[in-house]
């Protein structure tokens, strides 16, 4: 309802956020992004309106202005976009992409364990940032 900069204690979550703001509007499509990520300095949530196309899927970090936009489809993202999660650079981007290609789409999430360079730790990372299309 009232878009703008807000400081927020720190373990805040995009609801959170939300409700901060005013809660949404009704022309926001609370499906189309995750309201139960963990924000962090600097990022800037994106609301998108019910019937909007989806955009380009984004996560984000802590660093990154990027919007949040949803989840990202890693049966789809390109490097740039996987790139926007936390500890995925340009190698292991590729490697999800290079997984994919090879072996065929991700079935779940704890798909991503068997490609090179991503384990538990940075699973739990990305896990709530990620999601898999049919």
């Amino acid at each position: 309802m009232r878009p703008g900069v807000y400081r927020l204690p720190a373990g805040t979550r995009v609801y959170q956020a939300v409700e901060q703001a005013g809660g949404l509007s009704s022309e926001a499509d609370p499906e189309a992004f995750n309201m139960a990520l963990p924000l962090s300095d600097g990022v800037h949530v994106h609301v998108p309106r019910k019937g909007d196309p989806p955009g380009q899927p984004a996560g984000y970090q802590a660093n990154d202005p990027g919007p949040v936009q949803g989840l990202v489809d890693i049966n789809r993202a390109d490097s740039a976009t996987l790139q926007h999660l936390p500890g995925i650079g340009p190698k292991i981007a590729d490697e999800i992409i290079r997984f994919r290609e090879e072996r065929g789409r991700f079935s779940s999430v704890e798909d991503l364990l068997s490609v090179k360079g991503i384990g538990e730790k940075k699973l739990s990372a990305i896990k709530d940032l990620v999601t898999v299309s049919p």
